[in-house]
């Protein structure tokens, strides 16, 4: 399916069984409904002209997230799916500067996260302590760009 435009419409629903969803380069500005692709493993969406991304948590077993090279401005408080299934899990998701924490939460532990332009997580405490605590690895400190706040639901 890659370089196809205008798969917001096209229906997955029958595709249960998919493990890896190609959608690099193309001309999407959403994604397609993925609520019936329980058993995805890597979805790869880069060179796209996404401004943001659906909560993908139902997605328990996605290992591999490639969303680069968007508009991306914005995330769901909860991104990544708890998965008992991956040990590590690859995410490529960096057009944005500033980020919540509860979008890297999820993320399973010993994660792998590429941000290139992130140079913030905003996080109360418990929220940083909990994400120090998975142990994620990534081309940026993520641990130095953490920023604590008082109230998560203040901008």
């Amino acid at each position: 399916m890659r370089g196809v435009e205008g798969m917001e419409a096209l229906s997955l629903s029958s595709l249960t069984h998919l493990v890896y969803l190609d959608l690099r380069h193309g001309k999407l500005t959403q994604l397609p409904d993925m609520s019936a692709l329980t058993h995805l493993v890597a979805l790869e969406a880069e060179g796209n002209l996404l401004r943001s991304v659906p909560d993908l948590t139902h997605l328990t077993h996605l290992r591999d997230l490639h969303l680069s090279n968007n508009s991306i401005d914005s995330l769901p408080d909860v991104l990544l799916p708890t998965s008992s299934y991956a040990s590590t899990s690859t995410s490529r998701v960096n057009d944005f500067r500033i980020i919540n924490a509860l979008s890297l939460n999820t993320a399973t532990d010993g994660s792998y996260l590429a941000f290139d332009d992130l140079t913030a997580i905003r996080a109360t405490q418990d929220e940083s302590d909990v994400l120090v605590a998975k142990n994620l690895e990534s081309n940026i400190d993520l641990l130095g760009i953490i920023v604590i706040i008082d109230d998560p639901t203040d901008p």
